[in-house]
């Protein structure tokens, strides 16, 4: 989508630019969070097949990791058309800011005798000031957008986010460890995945052409099948 983002940008359509920009920064979110929150309720699953014995801190440092690639991502996305309208000075100047906030951070509370995973959660916030305040307002001041296109994509990831983990949760709860109960906790997340982003979180235009190429490919299914059978 990229190429579009910054194609559309650089011929003067700064409101379909706009437009790719904020709904693939959605529909990217919810595929990764589609891979991602199996690994995470399935973290200790997966390090005690893998490694058998699994060292100390290593299974919250793996969920910390995803959370925070979780956050970057916007901040990732939101770099495209600061790119494509030349205004990259300021993002490269606050990378470098709070880059340097964090280190001090982390530095003093370590010196205070907190755990490893500080420095996790130190990223998880650096992350979370930079994706959701600065990006949002060095396009706000430099591309023209405003602060509520960025509502709606966050509040709209959040909706899907909070409602497509709760059964999961719920479900990795009440399982235990076996191959099965992986599983079967791995089809629930997707599914609630899925369906939680297909009703909630697609608008309706999309959500409509989902189904009729759905329902184009199964015509095209009975009609080979009608062939084959004759």
């Amino acid at each position: 989508i990229n190429p579009q983002i910054i194609k559309t940008y650089a011929i003067k359509e700064y409101e379909k630019s706009k437009n790719l920009t904020l709904s693939s920064t959605c529909y990217i979110y919810y595929l990764l969070l589609l891979i991602s929150l199996p690994i995470l309720l399935l973290a200790n699953n997966i390090l005690n097949l893998w490694l058998t014995s699994v060292p100390e801190y290593t299974v919250i440092f793996l969920q910390l990791i995803i959370i925070q690639n979780l956050i970057d991502f916007f901040g990732s996305s939101f770099y495209v058309p600061l790119m494509a309208s030349g205004h990259i000075k300021g993002n490269s100047l606050s990378a470098v800011y709070v880059g340097c906030t964090r280190f001090v951070l982390v530095y003093v509370l370590f010196s205070k005798g907190f755990p490893p995973t500080t420095v996790l959660w130190v990223g998880i916030l650096a992350y979370s000031f930079y994706s959701f305040l600065i990006k949002p307002y060095l396009l706000i001041k430099n591309v023209g957008y405003k602060w509520t296109d960025f509502t709606k994509v966050f509040l709209s990831c959040f909706k899907v986010t909070a409602l497509a983990i709760l059964i999961p949760i719920l479900a990795s709860y009440f399982l235990g460890e076996t191959l099965l109960d992986s599983f079967i906790i791995l089809v629930i997340s997707v599914l609630s995945v899925a369906i939680v982003t297909f009703y909630i979180g697609l608008d309706s235009d999309i959500r409509h052409k989902i189904q009729m190429l759905l329902k184009t490919k199964r015509i095209q299914f009975n009609v080979i099948k009608n062939k084959n059978d004759e």
